[in-house]
């Protein structure tokens, strides 16, 4: 078990929470998976894992389907789950991840993520996927100031048009904007 190969893993496994927290994985379905692993043959722990983590490595809808979850998943770009190791693990560290899950994962700066690939990918794979953390303010700053000084003229626009929603018009303008 190499660290990079566990590490990948584990950052699987909590990508998987947070996606299910966050509706981009079916709401319970990880968890239920997790809760039944537990009572589980190993084999079906992996083909469980192999078959959700293949199925969110496809691009093509039709190959999607996790049985394990009974549902159609999203994919997800990046290589996360290109090559999906799983690791066989005692029941009580299953029932570990399994109360982990029951947290509230929306909460998590979904950044973190980005880290944590970075940090567990060679300079290879690193420059093979073009992988590199940019933290948050320099993407704002960025953005700000590719699109800021276009979109700014709009929003006030809207933001008007919120004022006339909250101290009403005669004219009903401001419900138009933001409807549009």
């Amino acid at each position: 078990m190499g660290i990079e190969e566990t590490s990948l893993f584990l950052m699987r496994i909590l990508f998987c929470m947070f996606a299910e927290d966050v509706e981009l994985l079916p709401k319970g379905s990880f968890t239920r998976f997790l809760d039944e692993a537990r009572t589980k043959s190993d084999r079906w722990w992996q083909t469980g894992l192999t078959d959700l983590w293949q199925a969110m490595n496809h691009a093509d809808e039709h190959n999607r389907f996790w049985n394990q979850g009974d549902a159609l998943v999203r994919h997800f770009n990046g290589n996360l789950f290109s090559s999906a190791k799983v690791y066989d693990l005692p029941q009580e560290f299953k029932g570990e991840l399994l109360e982990a899950a029951k947290r509230d994962w929306r909460s998590v700066e979904p950044a973190i993520f980005g880290t944590l690939l970075e940090q567990v990918l060679t300079t290879a794979e690193r420059a093979k996927l073009g992988a590199h953390y940019t933290p948050r303010p320099y993407v704002q700053r960025l953005v700000s100031a590719t699109f800021g000084d276009l979109l700014n003229e709009e929003w006030a626009a809207v933001e008007e048009g919120v004022r006339d929603l909250i101290s009403p018009s005669p004219s009903g303008e401001g419900l138009k904007l933001i409807k549009s």
